[in-house]
């Protein structure tokens, strides 16, 4: 299974077509103080080999601060591929919430993706404080 996309949002769901809609993908989270609790969305979207219908795969995310601490895991979650014969390429999407996860400071956080132990792909994500000037404009 190769994941194809890993992208961070405000808000996603999956239609009943299997269409993947996404609102508000960012990178920058901006806040006036730390630490501060954030929902998190992360969406994945991976495409199988049609050998592995009907298996499933463990997917597990690890989230570092710039000083390579980790802050967060998501160990062992189980990601089916659909047995739907004939798919040529099967599509498994996948949206993780984190709900509240609390950022300690300030900096860049990258999230690893690890598909069967392996790393798969990384997202990476900056918190930064809000300026005086940003907060002018709003």
């Amino acid at each position: 299974m190769e994941l194809r996309a890993a992208l961070l949002c405000d808000a996603a769901n999956i239609s009943e077509a299997g269409k993947v809609n996404m609102l508000g993908v960012y990178s920058v989270i901006h806040s006036y103080a730390v630490p501060f609790p954030h929902t998190i969305i992360l969406v994945l979207i991976f495409v199988a080999n049609p050998l592995e219908l009907g298996q499933t795969h463990e997917v597990s995310i690890r989230i570092v601060d710039e000083d390579a601490k980790t802050v967060a895991k998501l160990e062992s979650l189980p990601v089916l591929v659909p047995n739907n014969p004939g798919d040529i390429k099967p599509q498994v999407n996948v949206i993780l919430t984190l709900q509240n996860m609390t950022f300690q400071k300030f900096g860049q956080y990258q999230f690893e993706i690890l598909v069967d132990g392996e790393r798969a792909s990384e997202v990476l994500a900056q918190i930064l404080p809000i300026s005086r000037m940003m907060d002018e404009s709003e």
